[in-house]
Parts: C-alpha cells; sequence; structure tokens
C-alpha cells in the first residue's frame, strides 16, 4: 500500500478519528454507568422503604404483644390478690361463725324458723349447750349452729353450710363491694 503524504498527518488523522469514536464509547459508558447507579439507587431506596416498613410493623406487632403479655400478668396478678383477700374475708367469717351460732340474733332466727315444726319427733344436733333453752334434749354436733333430723327430712340451720351454699354469691357481692 502507498502512503501520500506525511506519516505525521495520517496518524493524526486516524489518531482523531479513532479519539472520537473512543470518547463517545466513553460517554455511552458514562451515560450507561449512571443509569445503572440511578436504578441501582432507586433499588436501594425501595428496599430501605421496605425494611422500614417491615421493621415498623415488627416493632408495633412485639409492642403490642408485649403490652397484651403485660396487661394479662397484671390482670392474673389482680385476680390473685382479689381471690387472696376475698378469702381472707371467708376465713375471718368462718372464724366468727361459732360467735354468732351463740348470739340472740341467731337463736331469734332459729325460734322463727322452727315455730311450726313439732322439735320432739327431730333429732337436735347442736355445737354446744348453748341451745338447751330451745331444745332440751340435743346431740354434740361438729356444725356451727342447729340441724334437725327425722328420718330422711333434715332442716339444716347450721351457719357453716348456710355460708358455704352462699359462698359464690358472697364472693360476687365482696368483689362488687371491694373493686368497684
Amino acid at each position: 500500500m502507498q502512503v501520500y503524504g506525511k506519516a505525521e498527518d495520517l496518524k493524526e488523522f486516524i489518531q482523531k478519528k479513532y479519539d472520537s469514536e473512543i470518547d463517545e464509547v466513553k460517554k455511552q459508558q458514562e451515560q450507561k454507568s449512571a443509569e445503572i447507579k440511578e436504578e441501582t439507587s432507586r433499588q436501594i431506596d425501595t428496599l430501605t422503604h421496605k425494611i422500614a416498613a417491615q421493621t415498623h410493623k415488627e416493632v408495633a406487632q412485639a409492642k403490642s404483644k408485649t403490652l397484651s403479655e403485660e396487661k394479662l400478668n397484671a390482670k392474673k396478678q389482680f385476680e390473685q390478690s382479689r381471690e387472696e383477700l376475698i378469702n381472707y374475708i371467708f376465713s375471718e367469717v368462718e372464724n366468727g361463725l361459732p360467735s354468732l351460732a351463740h348470739s340472740k340474733r341467731y337463736t331469734t332466727y332459729l325460734t322463727k324458723k322452727t315455730k311450726t315444726l313439732d322439735t320432739k319427733h327431730f333429732k337436735v344436733l347442736a355445737d354446744s349447750d348453748y341451745y338447751k333453752k330451745m331444745f332440751s334434749k340435743h346431740t354434740k354436733s361438729d356444725a356451727i349452729g342447729i340441724k334437725l333430723t327425722s328420718g330422711d327430712i333434715i332442716y339444716d340451720f347450721t351457719l357453716s353450710t348456710a355460708f358455704q351454699a352462699n359462698k359464690e354469691l358472697l364472693r360476687r357481692e365482696a368483689s362488687k363491694v371491694l373493686f368497684r
């Protein structure tokens, strides 16, 4: 091949031609790089928002769960304290039953309840001799108060039975009064 002109000019011409092509490729690469960088940044932002939302949701769930557990524990402790207090009150009431059984109020109650009964035909079970005035014959019993029996017929006026029979009603009433 024959070359006309200066080799330096030709070299410069080729250099310029390829330099412009190289510059064009560099521009395309920079543009492509910028697009990739922008897309990556968008994806990172999207993921960051998703992670933040998920984290916020999980924190809210954990907070709600913890709060629910604490409320449940507080309710259990309250119920336990309430039961302890009511049981203490019931214990004190049961301890006071013997003195109530030997009171004028109880004997008046017994007199009214047994007025229409012919007590001569009944076996009288009593916790003490306190009831001699009302029932001349009676048998000693562990029950607090009086119980009359005749065959299958039983009139149970014992305070412990009355207390036990009404314990749930008394529990509700005590709870209402104490924990309004």
